[in-house]
Order: C-alpha cells, then structure tokens, then sequence
C-alpha cells in the first residue's frame, strides 16, 4: 500500500506556508489555515513535479486526512517561492525556526568542492560501517580468546584445588605375614 493510497479527503485548494521541509527525511510541515501544523510527505512535491521546499514557501495545495485522522496535504497545485526565492531548492535543515548557515565556493573550485562532497557523502558512511565491523571482528576474536584462556585457566586451578583437598593415599606394602590364597 502505497502513501497515495492512504488519503482520504482533500478538496478545495488552499495557500499553506512550509513552516520547514527536510529533503533527507523526505517530509515536512505547512502551516494549515487554522494556524496549526498539517503534515507533508515528498511524494506529495514529487506528484507536483517538485523536488523540494523551503521555509516561507507557500504551497498552493489540498489538505485531507490520512486513516488516522491525521490532516495532511494530500495533493500540491503549485508552490510559489518564499521570501528566501529558494523554489524548493534546499530544505535540508528541518528547523524553520532556526537560521540557516550557509557556506559556498564560488569560481572554479566550485565544481572542485560539490564533486568532493559528493564523493565524501558515498564514501565516508561506508568507511564508517568498514571501521565498525573491523572493531566488531577484533572484540569478537579478543573476546574468544579471553575466553579460551580464561576455561583454561579455570581448569587448571580446578584440577588444583581438586588435589590439594583429596586426602593423602596410603600405599600399603604387602606383609610377609598375610598369606596369598591362590586358586
């Protein structure tokens, strides 16, 4: 069941403000006419031929609820830019009360920088999980090995404390006096 299937209602068309977007998310919030938050989802931007929102943009679009009862836009007609002229360009903070610090290259290390992000945000995460499961490998032979030393150890000391608590044996000698019965 997909996230279009789940909408119920909509209707009359209204002018809802994004109060933030998160792209990495992929959902967001839109101020609703009541002043209160109606919930957004990227496939709704991705209907209306939209990639994404910014703060202060204005979303022409149908508010419906979900089968919980949860408002939500359920179609977007248009997306008109905010103040920040953005036109659903970023939307990656997901903190519209928040300012947003914004770095940038310009000239020809530009290209030079976007193509080492790029690059960076492929590799590092898989660096990461590399490095983890190494770790994870090494507590795991560590691990194994405390353990065989440690059940070798415990039986040697075992072996040990189960002698030293044994009573002393008694070697009899046999006696000249004692006759052997022979069968």
């Amino acid at each position: 069941m997909s996230f279009e299937d789940e909408q119920q209602g909509g209707g009359a068309t209204t002018e809802a403000e994004v109060k933030w977007y998160n792209g990495r998310k992929g959902f967001g919030f839109v101020l609703g006419p009541d002043g209160q938050d109606v919930f957004f989802h990227a496939s709704a931007l991705a209907q209306a031929g939209l990639q994404s929102a910014d703060t202060g943009d204005k979303l022409v679009c149908e508010i419906g609820t979900d089968r919980q009862g949860r408002r939500l836009v359920t179609r977007i007609v248009e997306l008109k830019p905010g103040p920040g002229g953005g036109a659903g360009g970023g939307g990656s903070g997901g903190f519209g009360d928040r300012p947003r610090v914004v770095t940038s290259v310009t000239g020809p290390r530009a290209a030079t920088s976007a193509a080492a992000a790029v690059v960076a945000s492929a590799i590092v995460p898989r660096v990461v999980t590399s490095v983890a499961a190494a770790a994870m490998a090494v507590a795991a032979v560590a691990s194994a090995i405390v353990l065989r030393v440690a059940t070798s150890v415990a039986a040697v000391v075992s072996a040990a404390v189960v002698a030293a608590s044994a009573p002393p044996r008694q070697f009899r000698r046999p006696s000249a006096a004692a006759p052997r019965v022979q069968p």
